[in-house]
Parts: C-alpha cells; sequence; structure tokens
C-alpha cells in the first residue's frame, strides 16, 4: 500500500483488495474519516495496532488473506459495524471482538474456529452471523441472548446440539444449519421446566 494513501485526510472509502498485499504500513491509523477499509483477496498475516486508531471505521473487509489474528487495538473501533474475516485461519474467536458493540454483521465462515466464547453475548446490536465451514462442536449458552440476530448460518461444522435456549431468539428469520453431525435440539426436561 503506498504511503501516500495514509496522507489523504479526508478519504472516506479505500479498496485495495486483490492487490497481493502482504503488510498494511502503521500509517494507516492516520485516516481518521475512513469509514470503509476492503483489503479481501491479499496476503496479509497481521495487521498494524495502528488499525485501532480509524475511529470512523464503520465496515472493514478482511476475507480471503492469512490472518490467525487481530491486534488487540481493534476493540477501539467503536464504531465498526461490519467485520468479514471469512476464507482466513482463526483458530479461536478474540474476546477483544466481543467488544466491538456497534456490530452488526459478523463473518467467519470457512475459518478454523473449535468454539465460541460466552462473551460473545455482548454483540447485543448484531444482526447477521455468518460461522459456516469451521470446526465447531457447540454454541455457548450466552448465545441465546443475541437478541437482535436476523440472520445465522452455521452449516458444515460439528454440530451435535444447540443451546436450550435458543427458542429466545426472536428477531431469527434465517437459519441455516446444513452438514453437521448429529444436529439434535436439546429441549429442558419436564422437571427443569417446572424449576423455571
Amino acid at each position: 500500500m503506498p504511503q501516500e494513501i495514509s496522507e489523504l485526510d479526508n478519504l472516506k472509502s479505500l479498496d485495495i483488495a486483490d492487490n497481493s498485499l502482504t503488510q498494511i504500513p502503521r500509517s494507516i491509523g492516520q485516516l481518521k474519516e475512513l469509514q470503509f477499509l476492503h483489503l479481501s483477496s491479499n496476503s496479509l498475516t497481521a495487521l498494524p495496532e495502528e488499525i485501532g486508531d480509524c475511529k470512523s471505521l464503520e465496515v472493514l473487509e478482511l476475507a480471503h488473506n492469512q490472518l490467525s489474528y487481530l491486534p488487540q487495538n481493534i476493540r477501539g473501533l467503536k464504531n465498526l459495524k461490519t467485520l468479514k474475516l471469512g476464507f482466513n485461519q482463526f483458530h479461536e474467536f478474540d474476546r477483544e471482538w466481543a467488544k466491538l458493540k456497534s456490530l452488526e454483521e459478523l463473518n467467519l465462515e470457512h475459518n478454523k474456529l473449535r468454539n465460541l466464547p460466552e462473551e460473545i453475548k455482548n454483540l447485543r446490536y448484531l444482526k447477521i452471523l455468518i460461522i459456516n465451514d469451521n470446526e465447531l462442536t457447540a454454541l455457548p449458552n450466552g448465545f441465546s441472548e443475541l437478541k437482535s440476530l436476523e440472520m445465522l448460518i452455521i452449516s458444515n461444522n460439528d454440530l451435535k446440539k444447540f443451546p436450550e435456549k435458543l427458542s429466545g431468539l426472536k428477531n431469527l428469520q434465517t437459519l441455516i444449519a446444513v452438514g453437521n453431525s448429529c444436529l439434535l435440539y436439546t429441549s429442558p426436561s419436564p422437571r427443569d421446566r417446572q424449576k423455571s
């Protein structure tokens, strides 16, 4: 990425996808007005911490790279609404991502995730979650607190059951869960219902 781009103080949208980029300069953090950043289909293995200084960022697209982690400073993107991380090398859902309180769409398809943390419940405004083609065996109980969720795609994992309170997702309109190993809905027993 040319260093000169970082000197464009009023830049709001930057699309440099499919350019075989291997790194992004630290000066990216100077783009205080940037709202849309498309870095998909490059060869990135890391991002600079300064990405978290792009405080106006609303859309960050990083699909089809070689990323296995994001910088801790990512939590500084308080206005981020869309984060696309599909087709990378993520093994873990970083708890720092759950601090992106404005997030409405999160795409993590085709990674190597084995589990999701309870902290995912903090993404209260999340409407779209795409986590197909990972290695998930279960969803956390806190998952049922994603009250704004409208679309959930969890196909081609190794899920064996849903959380008991999945019915709490009252706004869910689309659920795609094909290709899991033994997908069962575990409902509360009569005894458990009497306790509640």
